[in-house]
């Protein structure tokens, strides 16, 4: 069983950079195995209806893909993207808790998500893109929480794994 903690409080942003779309302008060139990094996390405080003001955990990813075919559609649920597969979820997110000098991976916490499709329109794929991505902290029950992303396109490519480093669970 697959813990609900936090999951229903999960928001996605995508800010997406402009790419060279001129053929007079050098394009930028990419893998096609999608390259992750870690920019940063913020706390930020958000209205959540019947709620109130709430604290959540913002991370930030930047991510760059060669052939653009990063993100699945809501509708996409077919093997190898179905709800049994570790691939119906394209961002792969593992939490970790610190007890004393340790970590620990809690692996029956789920905090993976759907990145929608994303990829571009036109002739060039490339794609080069920021994750925004808000996560409800309020049970963590460690007063310091890490995270550790892997981005999956839909060839199946794993990118890196990033980490956060060790973040404070609470503002």
């Amino acid at each position: 069983m697959v813990s609900t903690f936090g999951s229903k409080m999960h928001k996605l942003y995508l800010f997406f950079m402009l790419l060279p779309a001129f053929s007079c302008i050098d394009e930028k060139q990419f893998s096609n195995v999608p390259f992750l990094r870690f920019e940063e996390s913020e706390w930020i405080q958000v209205q959540v209806q019947g709620v109130g003001t709430v604290d959540r955990l913002r991370v930030r990813l930047y991510f760059t893909d060669g052939d653009g075919d990063v993100g699945l559609e809501d509708e996409q649920t077919d093997p190898p993207f179905d709800a049994d597969s570790p691939f119906h979820y394209n961002l792969w997110v593992r939490y970790l808790e610190q007890s004393g000098d340790t970590l620990l991976e809690l692996p029956d916490t789920e905090f993976s998500i759907r990145v929608p499709d994303l990829t571009p329109k036109g002739q060039n794929k490339t794609l080069e893109a920021e994750i925004e991505y808000d996560i409800d902290l309020s049970q963590a029950a460690s007063d310091s929480v890490e995270f550790r992303f892997i981005l999956v396109d839909r060839s199946l490519q794993l990118s890196n794994e990033v980490s956060s480093g060790l973040i404070p669970s609470d503002p």
